[in-house]
């Protein structure tokens, strides 16, 4: 770090200019990075219910729609006028770039389970091109549906409208937070660091740290999918670790100049000094996140990524451009001073006060902070973990209306049953496992190609309309429930499935609920290792720095 330190001095100008020159190109492409993120990834690409997704898109060449509209007509669904609706809508909709099927209530042969338990309201499901960007479609229809059209109020949900939501809520959140917190944390450093030139050197760590972030969010976008949500971590611990690393730098190198050494000695006995500190506190941070590449899913491998880069890039601020510009600035770093400040370190206070007592009282302190802390474990009995549906949203949101006028008003989850695959089973298969399967709690319906299944009875005559379920030797059968399909209920009833058999023959269960499962899984089965990975990573690292095991 000595030699680290002589160089950054000798070589003032070019390191600072040089870092910032590198940081600011970089933005060229990484801006470009913010068109290219998605809203997803939370499901584990290595799961029987990813292989069923494919399998349905290859072999059955079905997708599950990516909107879903409710049309609450002004009278019952069947009379003329609502009828012509629904007709109307179903052009509307194919209107729209990147559509490539809409099917309704009308059009799969008025089927009691497609209109609401008052018969005002029936189902719409669109399915979009490959190519077209499902988030942007969502947005689209969305944006120009949602409410009145010729009588009828539209409610547009489905994956696709709550990740463009989600994406516009996340866009929305970042500039409001930055808009609180960025003017109050100014105000602060200005009180700790006692002059505005000081206050703004975390804010040029924190800038160039997000900002040269960006860079390699371009990159894994143009490799992999990655979640907006790396953005939220980028921006946040940019910001807080600026703060961090740059606090104790500054504050370090003024108490060397106060001690008399010279600027560029000050410098780097602070490099030698709370340089080290951040390094080592900066690749505890990394190694810590690193560890969320472990999960399968892209939303976690993307926090992983924003966070390492962030972490590293804030060091590299931290050890690079902040220390020569401290050479460069010298005591001008004081300049513009609002706030007195004591450069000098003194063993009076509140803190120093704080510190005698402790080390007067080590056993009893311990020994309280150890309940105290590990009481806070016992929040965590009955805790139900959950993912990102549309219930993160606030309530006022049009996404988590329209769902909600499904929970409330439909019986079944039409927009997103469980689709189970059974490779080579007969008749006599498909039929007991159907039967099974409709007595099971929270199924309502049961379609395969031998009809639609309720409560144990078979009705044959729909057979017709599912004669598609049965091909190249698979037997699709699909089971409409009543539960929230990404919740701890609708992990049960995956799981409950999962237990019924068709004897010698291979039975793959997907869909929303088995999905949100199968992600649940990934996770949990990657804790032990992820914290293996923590534990080793750390300890070595923490033993680099201290020389003590």
């Amino acid at each position: 770090m000595n030699a680290w330190a002589e160089l950054v001095v000798r070589h003032k100008k070019s390191a600072f200019f040089s870092f910032v020159a590198i940081i600011l190109l970089s933005t060229v492409w990484g801006f470009q990075s913010f068109g290219n993120l998605k809203a997803g990834g939370y499901d584990d690409p290595t799961s029987t219910s990813a292989r069923v997704t494919e399998l349905l898109k290859t072999e059955f060449k079905s997708e599950t729609p990516n909107v879903v509209l409710i049309a609450d007509m002004p009278d019952y669904v069947d009379s003329a006028a609502s009828k012509k609706i629904g007709a109307d809508l179903s052009d509307k909709l194919k209107t729209y770039d990147g559509v490539s099927e809409v099917s309704s209530y009308y059009t799969l042969g008025n089927p009691p389970s497609l209109r609401s338990d008052d018969g005002k309201a029936v189902y719409f499901f669109v399915k979009s091109d490959a190519n077209a960007s499902e988030t942007e479609l969502g947005k689209i229809i969305s944006d120009e549906l949602t409410g009145d059209f010729q009588g009828a109020k539209i409610y547009v949900a489905g994956f696709a409208a709550v990740s463009s939501s989600i994406s516009e809520q996340i866009s929305t959140d970042l500039a409001a937070a930055e808009t609180i917190a960025v003017p109050i944390t100014l105000v602060l450093l200005v009180f700790v660091f006692g002059s505005l030139v000081a206050a703004g050197l975390p804010m040029l760590v924190g800038g160039l740290a997000i900002l040269g972030s960006f860079f390699f969010v371009w990159i894994s976008t143009q490799i992999t999918d990655t979640s907006i949500f790396a953005m939220n971590l980028i921006t946040g611990m940019g910001l807080g670790l600026g703060i961090d690393y740059a606090l104790l730098m500054v504050n370090r190198f003024r108490e060397e100049r106060a001690a008399g050494h010279s600027v560029d000695q000050a410098v780097i006995r602070t490099m030698t000094s709370a340089g080290r500190t951040v390094l080592f506190s900066g690749l505890t941070v990394a190694i810590v996140l690193a560890s969320m590449f472990f999960f399968p899913q892209y939303f976690l491998r993307s926090f992983a990524l924003g966070g390492v880069v962030v972490v590293l890039l804030a060091i590299a601020g931290a050890l690079i451009a902040l220390p020569a510009l401290l050479a460069m600035l010298g005591d001008r770093v004081n300049l513009v001073r609002l706030v007195k400040f004591k450069a000098k370190a003194t063993d009076r206070g509140a803190w120093a006060s704080l510190a005698r007592f402790v080390m007067k009282r080590p056993l009893p302190i311990l020994l309280v902070t150890l309940i105290g802390l590990g009481g806070l474990m016992t929040l965590m009995n009955g805790v139900e973990f959950g993912q990102v549906d549309d219930r993160i949203l606030p309530e006022s949101n049009k996404s988590v209306i329209a769902n909600n006028v499904i929970r409330e008003r439909f019986s079944g989850r039409e927009g997103s049953p469980v689709e189970i695959l059974v490779k080579g089973a007969d008749v006599n298969d498909i039929y007991n496992f159907t039967e099974e399967l409709s007595k099971t709690d929270h199924i309502l319906r049961v379609q395969s190609a031998l009809g639609i299944s309720q409560d144990g009875q078979l009705d044959s005559s729909y057979a017709p309309a599912f004669a598609n379920y049965s091909l190249d030797g698979w037997q699709r059968i699909q089971a409409i429930h009543d539960v929230e399909s990404r919740s701890p209920e609708g992990l049960k009833l995956t799981e409950v499935i999962r237990d019924l058999r068709v004897d010698g023959h291979e039975v793959l269960v997907g869909g929303s609920a088995a999905v949100y499962t199968d992600s649940h899984f990934g996770i949990t089965k990657q804790l032990p290792t992820v914290i293996l990975w923590i534990v080793l990573t750390t300890l070595v690292l923490l033993f680099l720095f201290t020389g003590s095991v």
